[in-house]
């Protein structure tokens, strides 16, 4: 799988794939799809994610917002920003001592492993 954080790297910190791993599945626990979106699979969201130093969302937004015209794609892009939201997914768990590296997330949501 690759690094959905875009390899972010300032000084010699990066983000490990493990906590991004926790991060990934926090956010997927959080994921509430409940209705049926056609080509699910294919479907990627990405997220621009403003995150506080105390770990709290201070914005998110569509990045691929071309795609909220196809109602699939609209559907899973909602789904994924009350995710993102939720305040069950606050604070994001993320590595306190870099906050340098996730202040600013570009977080692809993928779906397909609600199909593994």
């Amino acid at each position: 799988k690759k690094n959905n954080l875009d390899n972010v790297t300032t000084s010699n910190k990066k983000m490990t794939i493990s906590e991004i791993d926790l991060l990934r599945q926090q956010l997927h626990s959080c994921l509430n799809l409940n209705v049926g979106v056609a080509n699910l699979k294919e479907i990627k969201p990405v997220i621009f994610i403003e995150v506080n130093p105390d770990r709290t969302v201070k914005s998110a937004k569509v990045v691929n917002q071309e795609q909220l015209s196809d109602p699939s794609f609209r559907t899973a892009a909602e789904a994924a920003m009350r995710a993102v939201n939720n305040p069950d997914c606050s604070p994001l768990l993320l590595p306190e001592d870099k906050y340098d590296l996730w202040k600013e997330i570009n977080f692809t949501f993928d779906f397909s492993w609600m199909f593994d």
